[in-house]
């Protein structure tokens, strides 16, 4: 009995062995690139485009072809350069069927360190979407025994690099890197799931996991899916979100929810943005600005709508409301922003990244905004106008007095001391390429008076401003006024009047360091010219020697 066991022992002992030299001595014994143009034919096939494998070799033990090469090709409308290269590529296979009957069956492929270019053109169709179009695939027997329907197991790519870029467009790619992606169970006629993750320019990463299909055989652009998107730190100019030339910087954090049903896509979801600029000459934002947003997008046209979308400073809460339209590396803007009595409080730390500049050492305290304003143009030109209004304010570390002498020296008042107080401002604004200009401003401060008139701040900050003030009439004020009428006739009388209607003012110098002087050549030119000061049209008179030096001194001019 003994002697059986040992003999059946050293049978198995001898079977194994045998087995053990086959399985290594097949991967030497196939020669794996007798399958490489087969394998060529049925990706070529069941994509549409042409692929090209390098040198292939076979592994046992993982059941892998490998290639030392992939090239899939882009469209030709699109480009000539290969929409995919790689390093190398496994291709999983089952064993069996290659190694008995000689089929190649797909079971997984593993795209490693590929280079991935994907092309957007002005009509807004991606180079992408003609990938499996049913129309380009001949659909080979042997394709559809070895992937049923491009039907694959598992689809994946590790540490990729995907350039995205516009057709036709100036503007530099965008590129991802430290692409990871995952397929499972995909298939042209049946849901599949998928999960992403990447990392742009700017320490920015976006991670993404949903599903999909059925594969959208027409357009693959159009594919339904849902999706969760997750983008961590994406610095919005280095990270190719916008132009340089739109002014518009910040970092932001995006948790969204996609539904798409191929035609149309839901997005919703929240932004938390820090270091916020939205203007070209402003600066960036010391607190985070949160925006709750719901859009609307049409996917062939890339046009959408944005709902229940609103953007909050603290409690200061804007709701925006318009459409877009993006063409190539723009995007056209209809959109409005609207709040009713926010809190200066909250709002005014944001002010410098619109470019609004306060004066040096001063701050905005207490009072209310309400504005509508319209955000037109393009996203690298934007244009933004509107109705602006702030109620009862301060701006404390600011004596408006002090900097008005020349001028409230004509009234003896206009004292404000470190803090003035704004009853109402009201203008009309107009923002484009850093410059702001205001009409129809209206200022009423308490203790000087009022003041209307019309300006402009470059984008360097320079400011140019003409308003007429109406100041409060207090102690030396009937004293400037008799003086004025003591001169007699028509030009004092007309001078005596312009002080009573209000003293044209020049605002000059840079928004943090404003200069306040009287006109005094048009409270002059007034004075000589009764017409004039109706603000009719008429021929400047020149000014007798007396009234000018008796103005001159009231002014503080000498």
């Amino acid at each position: 009995m003994m002697d059986r066991r040992r003999l059946w022992i050293t049978f198995a002992a001898i079977a194994g062995g045998i087995i053990l030299i086959l399985l290594i001595a097949i991967p030497f014994l196939l020669n794996a690139d007798n399958y490489r143009p087969r394998i060529q034919a049925m990706l070529s096939d069941a994509t549409g485009r042409q692929v090209t494998l390098g040198h292939l070799s076979f592994s046992l033990f993982t059941g892998s072809l490998v290639a030392d090469q992939l090239s899939i090709a882009d469209d030709p409308a699109f480009s000539r350069q290969p929409f995919v290269q790689a390093k190398e590529v496994r291709i999983g296979i089952e064993v069996g069927p290659l190694l008995f009957d000689k089929q190649v069956k797909i079971r997984s492929i593993t795209i490693d360190t590929p280079k991935i270019s994907l092309i957007q053109n002005k009509a807004n169709v991606w180079n992408y979407a003609s990938v499996g179009n049913s129309t380009k695939r001949a659909n080979k027997a042997e394709t559809q025994s070895s992937m049923p329907n491009l039907s694959i197991g598992v689809l994946e790519v590790k540490d990729g690099q995907v350039t995205i870029a516009d057709l036709g467009e100036p503007t530099p790619p965008r590129v991802l890197q430290n692409v990871k992606a995952k397929i499972s169970d995909f298939s042209l006629t049946t849901p599949f799931t998928y999960s992403l993750s990447a990392s742009f320019p700017g320490n920015g990463t976006v991670s993404v996991d949903g599903k999909g299909g059925p594969f959208n055989q027409a357009d693959a652009s159009k594919t339904p899916l849902t999706a969760k998107v997750e983008v961590k730190h994406a610095d919005l100019v280095a990270g190719g979100f916008v132009p340089p030339s739109a002014g518009i910087a910040g970092i932001a954090d995006v948790n969204a929810n996609i539904t798409s049903n191929g035609q149309t896509a839901r997005i919703q979801g929240t932004i938390e943005a820090s270091q916020l600029k939205l203007a070209a000459n402003g600066s960036p934002a010391p607190r985070p600005v949160h925006v709750n947003f719901a859009v609307n997008q049409n996917l062939a046209s890339l046009s959408g709508q944005l709902q229940n979308t609103t953007l909050a400073f603290g409690k200061a809460l804007f709701n925006i409301a318009g459409t877009y339209r993006t063409q190539g590396a723009k995007t056209n803007l209809n959109v409005t922003a609207a709040t009713h009595g926010a809190p200066v409080n909250d709002l005014e730390a944001f002010l410098p990244s619109l470019g609004i500049q306060m004066p040096s050492g001063s701050k905005l305290q207490g009072g209310t905004l309400t504005t509508t304003l319209a955000i037109t143009g393009t996203s690298d030109a934007p244009v933004i106008a509107g109705p602006v209004r702030l109620d009862n304010t301060q701006l404390a570390g600011f004596d408006l007095g002090s900097k008005m002498a020349a001028v409230t020296a004509l009234t003896g008042g206009g004292k404000t001391g470190n803090v003035t107080t704004v009853r109402v401002l009201s203008l009309n604004l107009r923002e484009a390429g850093g410059a702001l200009q205001a009409q129809n401003i209206l200022l009423d401060v308490t203790g000087l008076g009022t003041a209307t008139g019309n300006g402009t701040v470059s984008a360097a900050k320079a400011l140019n401003f003409n308003v007429v003030a109406k100041l409060s009439q207090t102690g030396a004020a009937g004293m400037a006024t008799s003086a004025l009428s003591m001169i007699g006739g028509n030009v004092g009388g007309a001078a005596s009047n312009a002080l009573k209607n209000g003293v044209p003012v020049a605002i000059t110098g840079t928004a943090s360091n404003p200069v306040i002087t009287p006109d005094v050549r048009a409270l002059t030119n007034s004075a000589a010219n009764p017409a004039s000061a109706l603000g009719k049209a008429g021929k400047q008179q020149q000014l007798p020697n007396n009234l000018g030096k008796t103005l001159g001194g009231l002014l503080g001019k000498h």
